[in-house]
């Protein structure tokens, strides 16, 4: 479950309490007791995690096992002011609404990202197993749903088909469509206007083939990515690194040509941080163009860390461990839902957004919480 958009966060979400260790404050800006406040229960599940400006994010939260809820969170009130915006009975609505007769409301529909536009819309992409892919658009005041694509065809053949990851720039929507999961052109990415007309009939277009991976990763690298973010230039980021014998290296890709090329190797970022592999599977990139990125399949003592790279560029970047697994657990600020202290990080795929510079932000499973990490001056 991926989704990744960068952008800047202003007011006070940057600037809460925390515990500085070795130039990083650790702690929660979304905790996992207000997560079930908000749904009504003693549970929290966030997991797909997107940044919609002035100090607020979108996130998922499936600890209801009938229904995933999305919420908007504005962090610079405390307690943080929760709205509900929609769920994935409204979604199945609407694709019922625009269905008709001919094929009726999904029986199952699983959200896999998030995105926010520029007018402040929410963008969902869904898709599962054995499920058709839809990408939706829907206002978070007026709560109106429009399905922007996943019917130009029959179901599980359209040209969205395979989601597996988003990423959403401006008035573009930028889709990971991987051939593993049914996408009918292979692992391409592909983009779809947010401008769309409701119905879902526009077909995606496509703006990476895999032919273009091919030619940069050779013919044996398991295609399989996880959305990073966008550049300062506009750019867009791509970890090869969601299948276990993929490369982990870091792509970047010209959204204005479709051109793909070697961001940073994951040889390199192993040398730098003295690690035989890395495996990230959740990141993001600040303003500044400061890379994180959550090590989850990482080896060693790197593992479950935290990674930052900086300067990158023709296959190299300065990278280092932003703040190992120890450091994170070991915070007094990061607990579960009892308050209790957590063993160990479990970190969700594809949830890391990077809302500010020096700050990064990752759901994480054990806690069931939004953790926060931000960079401070030694001075």
């Amino acid at each position: 479950m991926k989704s990744i958009i960068v952008c800047v966060i202003c007011g006070l979400v940057l600037f809460g309490a925390g515990v500085w260790a070795q130039g990083v404050i650790i702690d929660q800006v979304v905790t996992a007791r207000q997560i079930a406040d908000a749904n009504g229960s003693d549970r929290a599940a966030p997991d797909e995690v997107a940044f919609a400006g002035d100090s607020r994010l979108v996130i998922t939260d499936s600890s209801d096992d009938m229904v995933e809820r999305v919420y908007l969170i504005d962090v610079s009130t405390d307690p943080p002011t929760f709205t509900l915006v929609t769920d994935t009975e409204a979604l199945k609505d609407k694709v019922d609404e625009v269905n008709g007769r001919f094929r009726g409301r999904p029986a199952e529909l699983t959200i896999q990202a998030l995105g926010v536009d520029e007018d402040g819309d929410i963008i969902i992409a869904s898709d599962g197993r054995d499920e058709t892919g839809y990408v939706f658009r829907v206002d978070p005041e007026e709560k109106t749903i429009v399905l922007l694509a996943g019917r130009d065809g029959p179901a599980g053949v359209t040209s969205v088909e395979g989601i597996a990851a988003m990423a959403v720039r401006g008035r573009t929507i930028y889709l990971v469509l991987e051939e593993r999961f049914g996408a009918v052109n292979g692992d391409t990415v592909a983009t779809v206007s947010v401008d769309a007309p409701d119905g879902g009939k526009t077909p995606a277009e496509t703006l990476v083939s895999e032919d273009a991976f091919r030619q940069l990763l050779g013919p044996d690298d398991p295609l399989a990515f996880r959305v990073i973010g966008f550049l300062p230039n506009g750019h867009l980021v791509l970890a090869n690194s969601a299948a276990a014998a993929s490369s982990d290296d870091l792509l970047e890709i010209d959204v204005a040509t479709g051109a793909v090329s070697l961001l940073v190797a994951a040889t390199d970022i192993e040398a730098d941080i003295g690690a035989p592999d890395i495996g990230p599977n959740a990141g993001g990139i600040d303003p500044d163009g400061t890379i994180y990125l959550t090590n989850a399949f990482g080896t060693g003592q790197t593992d479950d860390g935290v990674i930052v790279i900086r300067n990158a560029g023709g296959g190299q970047g300065d990278a280092s461990l932003l703040a190992s697994e120890a450091m994170i657990i070991g915070s007094p600020n990061i607990f579960d839902i009892n308050g209790d202290p957590i063993g160990g990080l479990f970190i969700l795929n594809g949830s890391g957004i990077s809302p500010a510079s020096g700050t990064f932000v990752f759901a994480e499973g054990n806690c069931d919480c939004l953790i926060r990490l931000r960079e401070v001056s030694a001075n």
